[in-house]
C-alpha cells in the first residue's frame, strides 16, 4: 500500500515545480524582452545622437 502511493507523489511535486516555473517564466520573460529592447532602443538613439552632433560640428 505505501509503495503504490508514493510514486504519485513525486510526480505531483516535479509537475507542480514545473508549473511554478513555467509561470515565473511567463511573467519574468516579457520583462527580460522589454529591458533588452529598452537597452538596445537606449544605445540606437545614443548613436544616432551622437552621429547626428559629428554631423553638425
Amino acid at each position: 500500500m505505501h509503495r503504490a502511493t508514493t510514486p504519485h507523489r513525486p510526480n505531483s511535486v516535479i509537475l507542480n515545480v514545473i508549473k511554478c516555473t513555467g509561470f515565473l517564466a511567463i511573467i519574468l520573460n516579457p520583462l527580460h524582452q522589454f529591458n533588452r529592447l529598452r537597452t538596445s532602443a537606449l544605445r540606437a538613439l545614443h548613436f544616432f545622437l551622437h552621429d547626428k552632433w559629428q554631423v553638425n560640428d
